[in-house]
């Protein structure tokens, strides 16, 4: 497979290979990237993530874009080993329906994965632990409870998951 470069290069990328239905289903996904303007680097990502994806699919028993369904496109989820390439799945499957290659929207089934996220740097761990620890006794009041809602917004902006 390759893959063009800004100057209309071509570099070799070491994938296995697709067969031409699925080859060319990706080379239109990444045609529309290019086309909303992306960077040729993240143009190579999707190519990288997607090639993975199909070759998944195809190990499933699914050689052309309309033969996908919920139970191959799970299986294939599963063989795909980094969590990381999940979203871009799931923005993968989302433009085969939209291009009408699939008649149903498989991007419910990827299972959404959350990138952790760092606490803000003004804080140290055991700043975060002491707030926690200190909200924590004001929930367990009276007065506490009502103030929850407020708080939440809070623990929403970065600080952290609470869970009373």
């Amino acid at each position: 497979m390759n893959q063009q470069t800004n100057e209309n290069n071509s570099t070799s990328c070491s994938y296995q290979e697709l067969n031409p239905e699925m080859d060319a289903f990706l080379q239109g996904y990444l045609e529309e990237g290019r086309r909303k303007g992306l960077q040729e680097s993240t143009i190579h990502l999707h190519d990288k993530i997607g090639h993975y994806f199909l070759f998944a699919m195809t190990e499933t028993g699914c050689l052309k874009p309309q033969e996908m369904n919920a139970q191959n496109v799970g299986i294939a989820c599963l063989k795909i080993s980094s969590r990381w390439y999940l979203s871009h799945i799931r923005t993968f499957l989302r433009y085969a329906y939209q291009s009408g290659n699939t008649d149903r929207d498989y991007s419910g089934i990827v299972p959404l994965f959350k990138i952790p996220q760092p606490y803000p740097s003004v804080y140290t761990a055991e700043e975060i632990q002491k707030l926690k620890t200190a909200l924590i006794r004001v929930l367990h009041t009276e007065s506490g409870i009502m103030q929850h809602c407020s708080l939440q917004h809070g623990w929403g902006s970065g600080v952290g998951t609470f869970h009373p």
